[in-house]
């Protein structure tokens, strides 16, 4: 399960919280004193390296396919 942090806007302390992503906007909507500005780092370099295995899987099939017309 992924940790997000938040910044305590009251004591001004980072706060670290477990939680799925999809409680994510809920429990942002009942902690009003929690500040989301911080990032979570690891989620943001997760996404990234799943979009670019995603790419990386669509050019390899995109190669093959070429390949494939070109020895045709």
């Amino acid at each position: 399960m992924p940790s997000y942090e938040f910044l305590n806007k009251n004591t001004g302390e980072l706060e670290e919280h477990l939680m799925s992503y999809t409680k994510l906007d809920e429990f942002k909507e009942l902690a009003k004193s929690l500040d989301s500005a911080v990032k979570d780092i690891k989620g943001l370099i997760s996404s990234a390296v799943n979009q670019m295995n995603t790419i990386l899987s669509e050019s390899k099939l995109v190669i093959a396919e070429a390949q494939a017309a070109l020895e045709s």
